[in-house]
């Protein structure tokens, strides 16, 4: 949905001027412009590889030689380590040593006392010896057990004792090429084909559809309208809700951009009267009226009212559902009528061109407060809450007679009226014309030349 900006005029030709100049800028792009920033950033891409190899030639010899400094200090810092660590070492190595020797002569003195022990055991004729030499033979076999026994645990003991490490000398981390001194490593070139990729044509039509919108989703409209008529801020959140709704069901991003319908905000139809909202797509064009009400409201015979529900902190006994009196006649209805009436006076050109575009006509009012409730019966207009109406609209059978360029048309009969009461204008033949030029000159200036007006 294209949310336009009121002050533009001439919309379908400024649309056909676009696609026009669109083709123009395309055949000029592959003729001229795409070869020649191809040479350029060729061209580009081979100086800036030069100046980032000389960079990393002289940042690859600052780094060599931090990495000879840092070899130099640690060298130095070695020689301190070991000179002053020397005493402490030779004591641990000595230390260790002898616990070896320990160890060894105790490993030795297990074995020994194990084979002599086992040559006493299998001795025979122990049974023929004196009893007093046999007495002897058994208790040097029990001290024998006993020494081996004990052997065994001294050199487990041994085994197990803690041999000291010999201080070894650290070096701080040594400089890596890849990570040393990063924040000065020159930035190596983006790769031409990379390059390449991203030099396209512009749209002079995309940009000539995004500029003759209003700004910020349509928020734009609203900022500027609050200032004008400060009165009317309290309904602007409806007018908002309405025409987000209809934005949300009819993407403004639609991939074709004549898949878009045309919204109108504040058409002027009197000094003092506008309409909310005129949506022109390809389903029909729709008067729609925002009614911003909290509470409920009620129709029956022609007959309005709008209740709301008052609190009064100092007399509760007043509290309740009131309805709300308006120093004029409540008549939405009505309101709706003039403005369809009006609408369709400014389209009688365009009903003679095109008699079926009078059934195409259709919109009603929107209840878009958030906390309304509504009874209404036999209403002479079509009435809808919140995003009902978007949805009756989603509903509706496209009509292949209204295309894009005859919803342009529809929207130029009706901003041209609208200038009775809001002069402001600009040709979007020349908004067209003048993104050509911001286009061609952005080119041309890349590539050392300038454009002119006789190249639109």
């Amino acid at each position: 949905m294209l949310i336009i900006n009121k002050k533009y005029s001439n919309l379908l030709k400024g649309y056909q001027r676009a696609i026009e100049l669109d083709n123009q800028l395309m055949h000029e792009w592959e003729l001229n412009y795409k070869p020649e920033l191809n040479k350029a950033a060729n061209e580009n891409f081979i100086n800036e590889t030069k100046e980032y190899e000389e960079k990393l030639k002289k940042w690859q010899e600052l780094e060599n030689l931090e990495i000879a400094e840092w070899q130099s200090i640690q060298t130095a810092l070695k020689i301190e380590f070991d000179l002053a660590n020397k005493q402490k070492v030779d004591q641990i190595c000595s230390r260790n040593k002898q616990l070896k020797i320990e160890k060894t002569n105790w490993f030795i003195a297990w074995i020994l006392s194990l084979i002599l022990l086992f040559w006493i055991i299998i001795i025979p004729g122990k049974s023929h010896l004196p009893i007093a030499l046999f007495g002897i033979v058994i208790l040097f076999t029990f001290l024998l057990f006993s020494f081996s026994i004990t052997s065994l645990i001294v050199f487990i003991v041994k085994s197990n004792g803690e041999i000291k490490q010999i201080p070894q000398f650290i070096p701080t981390p040594k400089p890596l090429s890849e990570k040393w001194n990063t924040a000065g490593r020159p930035t190596e070139p983006e790769k031409v084909e990379s390059i390449l990729q991203k030099i396209v044509c512009p749209s002079v039509l995309s940009r000539w559809i995004e500029d003759i919108q209003f700004k910020d989703g349509g928020e734009e409209y609203f900022r500027n309208f609050a200032k004008k008529c400060p009165k009317a801020i309290p309904g602007i959140p409806g007018e908002i809700r309405m025409m987000q709704s209809i934005n949300c069901i009819f993407d403004q991003n639609q991939s074709q951009i004549d898949e878009n319908g045309i919204y109108i905000l504040g058409l002027r139809i009197g000094n003092k009267n506008d309409v909310d909202g005129i949506e022109i797509d390809k389903r029909g064009i729709w008067i729609l009226e925002s009614k911003y009400y909290d509470g409920e409201i009620t129709y029956d015979f022609g007959q309005w009212k709008h209740r709301v529900n008052n609190r009064h902190a100092a007399h509760e006994c007043l509290s309740g559902w009131q309805e709300k009196e308006y120093n004029h006649s409540l008549d939405p209805d009505k309101q709706w009528l003039r403005a369809f009436d009006y609408v369709i006076n400014l389209l009688t050109n365009s009903l003679r061109k095109y008699p079926w575009l009078m059934k195409m006509v259709m919109g009603g009012l929107v209840f878009t407060h958030p906390d309304v409730n509504v009874d209404i019966t036999n209403c002479p207009v079509q009435y809808s809450v919140g995003m009902d109406q978007a949805f009756l609209m989603q509903r509706e059978t496209e009509k292949p007679e209204l295309t894009f360029a005859r919803r342009l048309e529809i929207a130029d009969c009706l901003l041209d009226a609208n200038r009775k009461y809001e002069p402001e204008s600009y040709c979007s033949i020349q908004l067209a014309e003048k993104i050509y030029l911001q286009f061609v000159s952005f080119f041309q200036g890349q590539i050392g030349s300038r454009p002119t007006i006789d190249e639109v």
